[in-house]
């Protein structure tokens, strides 16, 4: 299903690689830990197939039922306890090795650009609001890219929950 890196994506391979190396640290490999978790979310039919066009209907299944679908095994919580990340790590790590043409024009700074206008828009963070982003802005063919794949698959989309809410709880402590 994977395709290898490509300059279309540098901001994703440049994630991608950040990822590979957080899993290293922790003595993990972070492609047997996807095809692993892969493997649980085929299990539990979160996805029907590995075909790129499935992984882009996980979040239209999110915005169906109203919430983030994700893995009921304990894996990916033991995944999650040792390989700390934060959207906020992502997006700095990211701009501080891109120039702001190079980011806001990559998927993933137009991700981000759009849940931050949606956010901004209706005062809140909801699964609606990072699943809309991810369709609006990728298609099927960026679901070959590792880093999508790796998105979906660690549920990266509760990083976004995490900014917010604690810039939300930031601006309720004043």
């Amino acid at each position: 299903m994977l395709s290898s890196c490509s300059s279309e994506y540098p901001v994703e391979d440049f994630l991608y690689a950040h990822l590979e190396d957080q899993f290293s640290i922790q003595s993990m490999n972070l492609e047997s830990t996807l095809d692993s978790l892969e493997n649980l979310y085929l299990e539990e039919g979160l996805l029907p197939s590995t075909h790129p066009q499935h992984y882009r209907g996980y979040y239209q299944a999110n915005i169906d039922s109203g919430y983030v679908r994700q893995i009921q095994s304990d894996f990916l919580g033991e995944i999650q306890s040792k390989v700390s990340l934060t959207q906020q790590e992502l997006e700095t790590i990211v701009q501080e090795h891109f120039d702001d043409i190079t980011y806001s024009s990559s998927k993933f700074g137009k991700i981000n650009r759009r849940i931050d206008s949606l956010v901004k828009a209706t005062g809140q963070i909801a699964s609606s609001t990072v699943a809309s982003s991810h369709l609006t802005i990728l298609d099927n063919h960026d679901f070959t890219h590792p880093y999508y794949r790796a998105n979906i698959l660690l549920s990266l989309q509760w990083l976004y929950y995490d900014k917010y809410i604690k810039r939300f709880k930031g601006k309720n402590d004043n």
